[in-house]
């Protein structure tokens, strides 16, 4: 079959090529077809586009855009043209599901969230978190409170924090424990500055209050063993962080509770030991002493 006013043709040849358009000899596949600049949907030539049969039909389209000298917004283009979801398929069922809100779905057809994924993902490079703000990059429950995350903390001293987050990803405490191997700090003469002795020792010691006590949000009813903040800022404040007046939200969680840095104490327990031994020293000579004597 010839061309039909130079816009669709049917190649002769044994595998009978058709063209749409008017570029007609330069088909390459079994069906090409070609856009025009008259037929535009905004500065994108329509190339092609399926309706069903309905009073508003869904329309769905292809749409192609090629500037000489403009690679950055060249490309071609593929969904609705309507206000209607797209679906992926595989063998008749659906595998992938993108909304008219924007958020895609893989294994599900109601994403929660801009990338909604059942079943689990494998990465072979980092991830990454564009967005700087303060707040939980990474939450293990997707709804609710009172879940665990990791982040970022810009307002308590520019840290990563293992914590408790709200739904929208902002701090709400501090879980009650944390399980895990040898934990290191960094302790490298080079990373710090103003070296000092420990003046805290075994007065400071003396006055501190060790409690036995059950955390509010425990459900086992086991005890702990350990400090209370407030009682231990007046004596060592180094050790001590967060806000004793940063109020309860309207779940009943503390984004910045007191907290105290535990190893940070072993300096002053050390410099306790080092006293009791100049005192046992002391009275060792003392002792010797005496029995010379006697």
């Amino acid at each position: 079959m010839s061309a039909i006013a130079d816009h669709m043709c049917i190649k002769s040849g044994a595998i009978g090529q058709t063209c749409i358009g008017s570029n007609f000899n330069t088909t390459t596949s079994m069906l090409n077809v070609y856009g025009s600049s008259s037929l535009l949907y905004g500065s994108w030539e329509r190339v092609q586009e399926w309706c069903n049969h309905q009073s508003t039909p869904m329309r769905v389209g292809l749409i192609i855009y090629n500037e000489a000298g403009n690679s950055n917004s060249n490309g071609a283009s593929f969904g609705t043209f309507t206000n209607d979801n797209l679906n992926f398929m595989i063998n008749g069922s659906n595998r992938m599901y993108l909304n008219t809100s924007g958020r895609l779905g893989i294994g599900n057809t109601s994403p929660e969230a801009t990338l909604h994924v059942t079943g689990g993902v494998v990465a072979t490079d980092q991830y990454y978190q564009k967005a700087s703000v303060s707040g939980a990059s990474y939450r293990f429950n997707w709804s609710g409170v009172g879940y665990g995350a990791i982040g970022w903390d810009s307002a308590n001293g520019q840290r990563i924090r293992l914590g408790i987050s709200n739904a929208d990803g902002t701090w709400a405490g501090y879980p009650n424990s944390v399980y895990g191997g040898p934990y290191t700090n960094g302790s490298d003469r080079r990373l710090k500055q103003k070296i000092t002795d420990c003046t805290y020792g075994l007065k400071v010691v003396m006055k501190m209050q060790p409690r036995r006590f059950q955390w509010i949000t425990g459900s086992d009813g086991k005890f702990s063993l350990g400090f209370i903040a407030q009682e231990l800022l007046p004596l060592v404040p180094e050790v001590v962080s967060g806000d004793e007046t940063c109020p309860k939200d309207q779940n009943g969680m503390i984004a910045y509770p007191m907290g105290v840095e535990m190893s940070a104490l072993l300096p002053v327990f050390c410099k306790v030991i080092q006293e009791q031994q100049a005192q046992i020293d002391i009275l060792s000579t003392t002792i010797a002493s005496l029995k010379k004597i006697l």
